[in-house]
């Protein structure tokens, strides 16, 4: 049969958006490999990530020998790396592990949307997701969140499989358990793997099958991990310090938090927002009108749920933060990719000829564009003064001496002098809770007992119980360049720090 002249212009146009829109995806992933991950400043939290790994690699005990109030996988995932790598070295393995989950995430946005509405729905949704400004800056970052959002995806992926056989039950309660002892706050989408154990056929009567299979595969992990931990003499602790310690910190910030992250975000990436809520619309009307065969009702439920219950996470969570968000927006980006190709479709059904839904794949095109400017602004916060400030640190103090940190990251790859060996506000905030005598009465002991040669130089100490600032005080100077606060009875290091250091 041959195609009429327009309708071949046409398909050839939108094919060449596509392009268009593909090598948008691959110039932005370049962008995040080669710049971000080796230029941009390390937050707080990946020093913490990384110095956990470091004091595993050095035969301590997670929980036992060292706090942590954080699921342990992602510093089983990162201890061999600290055993071949050194000092700033470690830094930038740690960050490049992270490289592929980025990229399994986006190849799996894809995949999914593609599922649900077809080749452009995949392409469409993998570009948005591309230019989500939260997304380019927290999926390079060393977090749990982004291995833990890409075993979701794994567990969502395999939960479209038609028809479902055991091995994708099991995989999904494999995915969901590991994704979990990622990070917990994961578990808002998980009433959506539940969704796939009640259904069967066309009804949602109970396969118990199903759940036998989920059910196991999903306690395996907790199971072996728990195992592990109760042979090291830490259970107890893990499960205090993830649960029990999480829940007594006193969050005072929610609402301040959740109107930056979120209000940012939507300043910041409105066409995506836009797009997104589209996105909800159409899958709503998926499940009303009985989707485009017979399984994409149930297919179309399981995203739509698992979104919607991150999304009311960012009401129920104590701190809504950045990287909580890349999460929801994740699975936004599928739906919103779908709405894309629906309207592609309608316009294409609808057009006379070629400009029309070519002009409007170009300007779809171009608002894929507009964050790269905001996402520009990593380059004015680079890590170059971090990388200065530790080798400083490092030279000056010796591998077997001991750093007291609070939460500048700066005794990173050295002993911790306290159990706490970080101590943000929440962190602090818990411990006035709980047991003020361990901040008042057992870290004076501490630094009286282990004598630790340096303490860093952070306003956190303003947080910190008098008679430990007094301690301090009477026992320690700050050196001639304001990092580091050195012991008055021991020899100080180096004249000074490396090249590129001012002195505050």
């Amino acid at each position: 049969m041959t195609v009429p002249p327009v309708q071949l212009r046409l398909t050839l146009s939108l094919r060449a958006c596509g392009y268009l829109q593909a090598a948008i995806i691959l110039g932005l992933l370049a962008y995040r490999c080669l710049f971000l991950s080796w230029f941009r400043a390390f937050d707080t939290d990946e020093f913490e990530h990384i110095q956990n790994a470091w004091l595993m690699a050095q035969n301590l005990c997670l929980y036992r020998d060292f706090f942590e109030h954080h699921p342990p996988l992602l510093y089983v995932m990162l201890t061999p790396l600290m055993r071949y790598f050194r000092d700033a070295d470690v830094l930038y393995a740690a960050r490049l592990a992270m490289v592929p989950f980025a990229l399994g995430i986006l190849a799996l946005t894809a995949h999914l949307a593609r599922k649900l509405g077809g080749r452009l729905a995949g392409v469409s949704a993998c570009a948005l997701l591309s230019t989500v400004v939260v997304f380019q800056q927290k999926s390079i970052e060393v977090r749990p969140d982004v291995p833990g959002v890409f075993l979701l995806l794994v567990a969502v992926a395999l939960s479209l499989r038609t028809p479902l056989r055991r091995w994708h039950l099991a995989g999904i309660g494999l995915a969901a358990a590991l994704a979990l002892l990622f990070t917990p706050k994961l578990l808002f989408a998980m009433p959506a793997m539940a969704l796939v154990g009640l259904h069967r056929d066309r009804t949602l009567s109970v396969d118990r099958k199903a759940i036998a299979w989920t059910g196991t595969a999903f306690c395996l992990p907790f199971l072996l991990t728990g195992l592990f931990l109760a042979r090291e003499g830490a259970l107890r602790a893990a499960l205090f310090f993830n649960l029990g310690f999480n829940l007594a910190v006193p969050y005072t910030y929610r609402w301040m938090a959740f109107r930056s992250t979120v209000g940012g975000s939507v300043l910041e990436n409105g066409y995506f927002w836009v797009v997104g809520a589209a996105g909800v619309a159409w899958a709503i009307t998926q499940i009303v009108s009985g989707g485009r065969h017979g399984t994409s009702r149930r297919q179309v439920g399981v995203v739509l749920l698992a979104t919607s219950g991150l999304g009311a996470g960012l009401f129920l969570i104590p701190v809504p933060l950045k990287q909580y968000l890349m999460a929801f927006c994740v699975l936004l980006a599928i739906l919103g990719g779908c709405s894309l190709a629906h309207a592609v479709d309608v316009v294409t059904a609808r057009a006379r000829s070629p400009v029309t839904p070519v002009l409007t794949a170009l300007l779809g095109t171009a608002l894929l564009l507009h964050p790269i400017r905001t996402l520009g602004r990593d380059r004015h916060n680079p890590n170059t003064m971090q990388r200065h400030v530790l080798r400083y640190v490092w030279t000056t103090v010796p591998e077997n001496a001991r750093v007291f940190d609070c939460w500048t990251g700066r005794g990173v790859f050295r002993r911790p002098a306290f159990f706490y060996h970080f101590l943000g506000p929440d962190i602090v905030g818990a411990l006035e809770t709980l047991d003020p005598s361990v901040l008042r009465q057992s870290l004076v002991e501490t630094l009286a007992t282990v004598r630790p040669l340096a303490i860093t130089c952070d306003p956190m100490h303003a947080m910190l119980p008098q008679d430990v600032r007094a301690y301090i005080a009477d026992h320690y100077e700050v050196d001639a360049y304001g990092i580091l606060l050195l012991r008055r009875d021991r020899a100080v290091g180096p004249s000074g720090p490396a090249h590129g250091v001012r002195k505050e």
